[in-house]
């Protein structure tokens, strides 16, 4: 029976991605994972989750908005007092919550709540619903954020994104060109999309691209019909970690997960979308850290790959700065810490 139970949310892929790494690192034996909104509330789930990827995608300034006016400890008391009053069916040898998503958790005595934040820097008001829980945060700069919203400094641990111990062990690979790996997101208007990336690959036609459509299916037929001989086509890929460690070059969006793989990978970064609200944090440790550049256009998208293709003293700097960054170290503290939080 598990110890350990992990819940989080499929509104967007990094909360997901952060549980399931973190079943990894701890142990599948040990370790259960619950889509807890999909198991209390099926219906209300769904039209959440539709009108949430409805706003980002198509009206992404709205939901910037609606994001920052509910940046407020009242208005999500409410919506708290409504979603604790569900049980959590959780096994009864849990002596630990860990959650990837910020929901209002009723505990029980003998349990203990660990609160994972999945985004850097600025942390909304719904993650800090539970007053008894630990965190852990995405670096420094966030845990003083937490602290001046009133946490503890002691029930905070800076332990990065948590990600597939994969990442960690691959090993980049050799090739004659040089390679860009272009992540995409399920976005609006694929056929701009695949427009401009077809402009983007006859731009540059002695560079390699990978691109990866992810659920976007679309998106992947309408590359497919272009047939342009620098690009290699992928739907799904499980070797993430790998592609992103044997390019040169990776193009994502900035999503908390995406960065954090990318950032792993210790190759200079190019974020072509970044939605308002919690996704600024994630845009703003890039660009400040020297770790690459935000190209919402496509000239500057162009501007970027080829100051970047060349390999020179800005390519050198930025995977100096890449190299910095302790993600091993501070992903291993991350069993102790659960422990920890286990023997105590």
């Amino acid at each position: 029976m598990s110890k350990i139970t992990i819940l989080t949310a499929s509104f967007g892929t990094g909360h997901r991605t952060a549980a399931l790494n973190l079943q990894k690192i701890l142990g599948e034996e040990s370790t259960e994972v619950l889509d807890w909104p999909k198991l209390a509330f099926p219906l209300l789930n769904k039209l959440v989750k539709f009108c949430y990827l409805l706003s980002v995608r198509r009206f992404p300034n709205l939901y910037g908005f609606l994001y920052k006016i509910t940046d407020s400890k009242k208005i999500n008391a409410a919506v708290a007092k409504k979603m604790s009053s569900r049980r959590i069916p959780i096994s009864k040898e849990s002596k630990l919550l860990i959650t990837t998503y910020p929901l209002p958790i009723k505990l029980s005595k003998s349990l203990k709540l660990l609160t994972v934040i999945t985004d850097f820097w600025y942390v909304h008001a719904m993650w800090l619903l539970n007053p008894e829980s630990y965190y852990l945060v995405m670096d420094e700069k966030t845990k003083e954020n937490l602290i001046k919203r009133g946490v503890a400094a002691e029930k905070i641990t800076v332990s990065h994104f948590p990600l597939d111990p994969l990442s960690f062990r691959v090993k980049s690979k050799t090739h004659k060109k040089i390679q860009i790996t272009w992540v995409l997101d399920v976005g609006a208007q694929p056929a701009v999309r695949a427009l401009q990336i077809q402009k983007t690959l006859k731009h540059f036609p002695d560079l390699e691209f990978h691109i990866v459509t992810g659920r976007n299916t679309y998106l992947y037929k309408l590359l497919q019909k272009q047939q342009l001989t620098n690009l290699k086509l992928y739907s799904w890929v499980d070797n993430m970690p790998e592609m992103l460690v044997s390019s040169d070059i990776n193009i994502i969006k900035s999503g908390g997960a995406m960065v954090s793989e990318a950032l792993a990978a210790k190759k200079p970064v190019l974020l072509y979308q970044s939605i308002p609200g919690q996704e600024r944090g994630n845009r703003e440790f890039v660009t400040q850290g020297g770790y690459g550049f935000y190209c919402p256009h496509t000239y500057q998208l162009w501007s970027k790959i080829n100051l970047l293709s060349k390999k020179d003293d800005n390519y050198q700097q930025i995977t100096e700065n890449l190299g910095k960054l302790d993600y091993g170290r501070k992903n291993q503290d991350i069993p102790r810490l659960i422990d920890n939080l286990l023997k105590n």
